[in-house]
């Protein structure tokens, strides 16, 4: 049976299809020619390394911004032109970090090896300081495969990305040698060079500077205005305008805050009170990211949004009852996820939430696994679902015994990771700290003598994304999850009867005014209590 698509589906738009098509040119560009135009491949990374930085700051004001981002690019710059091998070592550290974080992803796991990272970094930088110009080749074919990659979903994959990395670094090795002569010039000049560090940088910037402002320009002026879906959505958008949150033009950028305020999920609009294209050039200069300003509105659902993650977390419920009857030994990780698919196709589920996990085995010590490619065989299997109505989502997660009956130690670790669910959920309710309890969850798992297996976060926001923007104090209306969760390899430091392990357990809750309600449901411990 063929799969859903995953998540919500942004519409279709030549602005963002132009900044697509933008975007893999210029990184196709940098992948094959980066070490001979290195001035473009830095300006272009550093760019997008500085508009990060700035948003770690919480600028918004989208002039401020640009300022920001010209002077973190200047600094490197300056770094760069003075001291070439500092700044080869920091890039190669960083696409090493790009490296590292792209090998757990596509892995499936979220458990940092501090030891291979440390190294994997001096050795990074290392190569930075001794080859400044095959750094410069293979951190512009790592960083530039990995933008490819971002971009076009359905080149995800871990060895497309190692494949285009590669072409990269071919290409340009094999071109770098037949230049040899050229560039050994090049690098024995380049005193000279550092003589006009004044003029270097001047034209640096300006480029960067004309390079930025154009292309917000493009944004500004042909960012659509959007009309809301209905009245739902028209009433919603009068609310936050109460509030005075669009009183200065604006970009909204993101399918998911345009779904959310327009019930249409269009990837960037321009929202302004008045139509004029000077109000859309004011964007520039008094214009600010509101985003984090939605988040409060996203956070706190309305009637209409609880009732379609309601309905998804029925359907998903329905679902993980299906799956549970065909676990067994022998059958197919990918059997499972087609019973799933089927149930929600039924249900007349157009979407899922996020990629199904079905992960059995040692599969189930990752807790992002999601390859659902081997057969059942011993220990447990982890199934994580979940399914969108209307672009609300919904998430759950169980663990079954292969077998359909526990070991003495399978059912301990069950039985204690429920217990720490269980105590958590007792404790939701407007002004609950979801990091406070997330603390007192690892202290649980740490007094059992199991800490250093719980590795990841113990909830989450669910609303349009799965993964929905986070508020740490609760609040009546919010939508999270409780999805305790530990993991143990073989050869741990604990008994053998809970080696190769991976245990979680999850579902979706309702804050109400004096605790939760839980939207999914299905046995917590599946074959044992009587809900299995």
């Amino acid at each position: 049976m063929q799969s859903l698509p995953v998540g919500l589906q942004t519409e279709f738009s030549y602005l963002f299809l132009f900044i697509k098509i933008f975007f893999t040119l210029l990184s196709i560009f940098i992948l094959f020619f980066g070490y001979r135009f290195t001035r473009i491949a830095n300006g272009f990374f550093l760019t997008i390394l500085g508009y990060f930085l700035v948003k770690a700051f919480n600028i918004s004001n989208y002039f401020l911004q640009m300022v920001g981002v010209l002077i973190i690019l200047s600094i490197i710059m300056i770094i760069y032109l003075l001291i070439p091998r500092f700044f080869t070592a920091l890039l190669m550290l960083i696409a090493s970090m790009v490296i590292y974080s792209v090998s757990i992803y596509f892995g499936g796991d979220i458990k940092i090896n501090w030891v291979v990272m440390i190294i994997l970094s001096i050795i990074s930088v290392l190569i930075g300081i001794i080859f400044i110009r095959y750094s410069i080749i293979l951190y512009s074919s790592f960083i530039s495969a990995l933008l490819l990659i971002v971009q076009w979903e359905n080149l995800r994959k871990a060895y497309i990305y190692v494949l285009i990395s590669m072409i990269g670094i071919i290409v340009q090795s094999l071109s770098y040698s037949f230049n040899f002569k050229l560039f050994r010039g090049y690098e024995l000049n380049y005193r000279e060079r550092r003589l006009r560090l004044i003029k270097d940088l001047r034209n640096t910037i300006l480029v960067a500077a004309i390079a930025i402002f154009i292309f917000f320009i493009i944004l500004v002026i042909f960012s659509p205005r959007i009309k809301p879906l209905n009245y739902y959505y028209l009433n919603k958008l009068n609310r936050i305008k109460q509030d005075g949150i669009f009183n200065k033009p604006s970009l909204i950028i993101g399918s998911e805050y345009n779904y959310y305020l327009y019930g249409r999920a269009v990837p960037i609009s321009f929202i302004a009170k008045n139509r004029t294209i000077f109000n859309r050039i004011k964007v520039i200069i008094i214009g600010k990211d509101i985003r984090r300003d939605l988040i409060k509105y996203r956070v706190i659902k309305d009637n209409y949004e609880i009732e379609k993650i309601k309905k998804a977390c029925e359907i998903t419920s329905e679902a993980m009852q299906e799956a549970g009857k065909m676990i067994r030994i022998g059958i197919n990780e990918s059997d499972i996820e087609k019973k799933i698919i089927e149930v929600f196709k039924n249900n007349g589920v157009k979407s899922i939430a996020f990629k199904s996990i079905i992960a059995s085995g040692e599969n189930a010590l990752l807790p992002h696994y999601d390859k659902n490619n081997a057969e059942l065989r011993a220990g447990f299997v982890v199934v994580d679902i979940g399914c969108m109505i209307d672009g609300y989502s919904s998430d759950m997660t169980r663990t079954f015994p292969v077998n359909r009956k526990y070991s003495k130690g399978q059912l301990e670790l069950m039985k204690l990771v429920l217990k720490v669910k269980q105590l958590m959920v007792d404790k939701l309710k407007p002004g609950i700290s979801l990091r406070k309890l997330n603390g007192e969850a690892k202290d649980l798992f740490q007094e059992a003598g199991f800490g250093k297996y719980y590795i990841h976060a113990l909830s989450h926001h669910v609303g349009i994304n799965v993964h929905d923007p986070n508020e740490d104090i609760l609040k009546e209306g919010m939508i999270i999850t409780i999805e305790p969760g530990i993991y143990i390899p073989e050869d741990m430091s604990v008994n053998k009867e809970y080696w190769d392990i991976g245990i979680r357990i999850e579902d979706t809750y309702l804050i109400t005014k004096t605790g939760a309600e839980q939207l999914t449901n299905y046995s917590q411990i599946p074959f044992l209590d009587s809900g299995g």
